[in-house]
């Protein structure tokens, strides 16, 4: 019964507890008015006031009896349309509240929460707003950051790029720049060893230059002795 009544919304529960409140009320007082004419009754007939006080009496009792069995039903449909309105006027600011909390809950933030009362629902709803606006806040600069982060690491790797590319670039030139030395170190070479080569034949050169001098002054020596 405990579960049952804990499951029921809180129109209903407000529309039962004041339906109760008002069936012991009305019974209560029907039974008060019951026992007092019942009362007078005994009362006429202890005094002996006569028959016909006693009669009418007691015709006025089968009455209120009868009567009170649709009277009260009457007394409790009419309170039951009346408490059911103002339990749906009381419940109508909570399951407005509600609605907006099932918005957050989706995640919605930027949806204000409806604030149309000033009791302790409004309040409530007052201060979760504010939440709710500290919280788009926090999501907005959240967001802003990832993008920012996101641009960031764009410009990291561009950057990344730019320098594979150059490193690549200074690797290459570093690469040609090694090669044209080798090329000069084997063209020194070369020189170096046509320079030797030149030299040795100069060096060959006058030797027979000098050989052919001495011939020729030796040739030129014996025609004079002739």
């Amino acid at each position: 019964m405990l579960n049952y009544w804990n499951k029921l919304s809180i129109r209903w529960k407000l529309q039962i507890s004041f339906m109760t409140i008002a069936l012991f009320t009305t019974v209560y007082n029907r039974i008060i008015a019951a026992s007092q004419i019942k009362g007078m009754i005994e009362h006429v007939e202890q005094h002996q006031l006569g028959a016909e006080v006693i009669s009418e009496l007691e015709e006025e009792y089968r009455a209120f009896i009868f009567n009170s069995f649709w009277e009260t039903g009457l007394e409790l449909i009419i309170l039951f349309f009346v408490i059911s309105w103002f339990a749906k006027t009381f419940v109508k600011p909570v399951r407005s509240l509600e609605a907006d909390l099932i918005n957050i809950e989706k995640g919605d933030y930027t949806k204000p929460i409806n604030i149309s009362t000033e009791d302790e629902v409004g309040s409530l709803a007052h201060h979760l707003d504010t939440m709710r606006q500290q919280v788009n806040r926090l999501l907005s600069r959240i967001q802003n950051s990832t993008v920012h982060i996101t641009q960031s690491s764009f410009n990291i790797n561009e950057i990344s790029h730019q320098l594979e590319t150059i490193a690549e670039s200074e690797q290459k030139r570093e690469s040609d720049v090694m090669q044209a030395a080798s090329r000069l170190s084997e063209i020194s070479n070369n020189v170096q060893q046509s320079t030797s080569d030149t030299i040795a034949c100069a060096d060959r050169t006058q030797q027979q230059a000098a050989s052919s001098k001495e011939k020729i002054k030796s040739g030129i020596d014996q025609l004079d002795v002739i």
